[in-house]
């Protein structure tokens, strides 16, 4: 599934989250369009407890009441945090959640014979892009550090839009090399942007969006998340092969991140003093020191019984066996070298789901599997008495 959010509003004290399923073919679907929204203040209480009054204590609720919130824009590309400000980047524009339209968007007003009139109920989003600004099917968009903006991957084309608390205007734009059909990912900051594209070395460019150096990652990875490390003109990468970097936009150079942690990554989550959430494969959550390379914390949640069933019976017999469709996306890795696959058949979103091309399980227990039945074949036809 994609999820897009969940964006935690602190003064109204609610996140905003929407999630849709992957069809078979690569499509995401919905029953709804609706976002969820979490009331901190609306969640059950613990027995003899009171109401939480922050979004920690809110975790130690047993479970979270969500509400259904208005209707998000059609074709929608990703929800943006714009200092306070939630955008939904869509086709047809940028629009500006209003959260003081909340509760009207949610109430129902009825007609004759309690009939819906939804003609009469406000919109809670609002396009604040800037007249005749519309999106290809090939974009990606990203707050800017400060989150006094917009940056914008636009089929090839970069724009840079600011955002004065009401409106979107376009403020810079520039155009990069290739053909523009790449999935990209961006990120800026006051000095620096960072484009990353689908085959491509990273673009670093200047805060006028002017060339600077390229920068390729090693053995031709694919950046799946990026992040400015807080106070320095440095980004944090992950890659779908799961390792982290650290990209020095100045010099240009590129070192690992966190070397024991190499290869384990999910995603990360920066907090203040040099300290991180790392996920790490295949659903636990390490709080991490960059500064001492330790690990300060570690969260693992208890395997289901479902999870032991495919940890200890389902996955080695899926490793003993053998698995010829599995050779289809080992030679995807020997024609291309891309050393992941996109779960969708088409796909212009670098941070949906890869899957990890495993080159060597394949070809060995085909290879065994071949070996054991000529053998046994072999000593059926020795030992077979004609």
């Amino acid at each position: 599934a994609r999820t897009f959010g969940p964006i935690y509003n602190a003064p109204r004290r609610l996140m905003i989250v929407k999630s849709f399923f992957r069809a078979p073919f690569g499509g995401l679907q919905s029953r709804s369009r609706k976002i969820s929204i979490i009331r901190l203040d609306a969640q059950p209480e613990p027995l003899d407890e009171e109401t939480p009054q922050s979004l920690a204590e809110a975790r130690d609720l047993p479970r979270w009441l969500a509400d259904s919130g208005p209707e998000l824009p059609q074709q929608l590309f990703d929800l943006v945090d714009l200092d306070g400000t939630i955008l939904a980047i869509c086709r047809g524009g940028l629009f500006r959640l209003d959260l003081d339209q909340l509760q009207l968007s949610e109430g129902v007003q009825k007609g004759l014979f309690g009939l819906k009139l939804p003609w009469l109920t406000p919109s809670a989003f609002e396009n604040v892009a800037p007249a005749d600004y519309y999106l290809t099917a090939n974009a990606s968009a990203a707050a800017t550090e400060a989150g006094d903006g917009l940056i914008v991957f636009n089929s090839g084309s970069l724009e840079l839009l600011a955002f004065d608390g009401q409106r979107l205007r376009l403020v810079a734009s520039g155009k990069l090399d290739g053909d523009g059909t790449e999935a990209a990912l961006v990120q800026m900051n006051a000095e620096y942007c960072v484009v990353a594209r689908d085959g491509l070395p990273l673009k670093i460019l200047d805060s006028d969006l002017r060339p600077l150096a390229d920068c390729p990652l090693p053995d031709e990875q694919t950046v799946k998340q990026m992040a400015w490390i807080p106070e320095t003109s440095q980004l944090a990468l992950v890659t779908h092969t799961g390792n982290a970097y650290r990209l020095d936009c100045g010099s240009g150079e590129l070192a690992p991140l966190t070397p024991q942690l190499q290869g384990q990554l999910t995603s990360l989550q920066w907090q203040a003093d040099g300290k991180l959430w790392l996920g790490i494969k295949p659903n636990s959550v390490y709080g991490y020191d960059l500064q001492q390379q330790t690990v300060l914390q570690r969260f693992v949640p208890q395997p289901t019984w479902l999870e032991w069933t495919f940890r200890w019976l389902v996955r080695p017999l899926y490793v003993v066996n053998p698995k010829p469709a599995a050779l289809d996306a080992a030679m995807i890795y020997v024609l291309t070298g891309n050393q992941t696959q996109s779960l969708g058949l088409v796909t212009n979103d670098l941070k949906a789901a890869q899957l990890e091309i495993d080159l060597w399980t394949p070809l060995i227990s085909n290879c065994l599997f071949v070996a054991a039945v000529v053998g046994f074949s072999c000593w059926y036809v020795w030992r077979k008495e004609y």
